[in-house]
């Protein structure tokens, strides 16, 4: 992307809620507990960029808007996009998009690789972080 490159975790970290309230990431715990779990397995969190979020629901509504993270997960949109990149995992796990504003379902990659809905608070679904990292740092990658 124009601020630098997304870097999406193999496979899923943890399952978890998305939250018991709310289909809004910028309001949800997990949003809050994801860096927390990422500050254990990437280096220098602190230096992770923050990139834009976009909330657009899955129907349209623009309600949520926009955040930023340093540690976020995929939305529909770039599920859709960078599909041919990510590779399959046998795990469920969340995007960030809700399916509208008007309930608490959100969206999320399913083990057969569709995109599919689930309340918020469905605890069996995994969490794959993405993060951003600036166009010229040095990545060394373990097998």
């Amino acid at each position: 992307i124009s601020a630098g490159c997304l870097c999406l975790a193999k496979d899923a970290w943890f399952n978890r809620e998305f939250d018991d309230k709310t289909n809004d990431w910028s309001k949800s715990r997990l949003r809050g507990d994801i860096a927390v779990k990422a500050s254990s397995r990437v280096p220098d969190i602190d230096k992770l960029m923050l990139f834009d979020r976009d909330l657009t629901a899955d129907d349209g509504l623009t309600h949520y808007g926009h955040c930023s993270d340093s540690v976020s997960m995929l939305t529909c949109d770039e599920y859709r996009k960078y599909r041919k990149y990510i590779p399959e995992t046998n795990k469920w796990y969340w995007t960030i998009t809700a399916t509208t504003t008007r309930d608490c379902f959100v969206r999320y990659v399913n083990s057969g690789c569709s995109l599919n809905s689930l309340n918020a608070y469905n605890g069996n679904v995994g969490v794959r972080p993405l993060i951003c990292l600036d166009k010229d740092t040095l990545v060394e990658v373990e097998e």
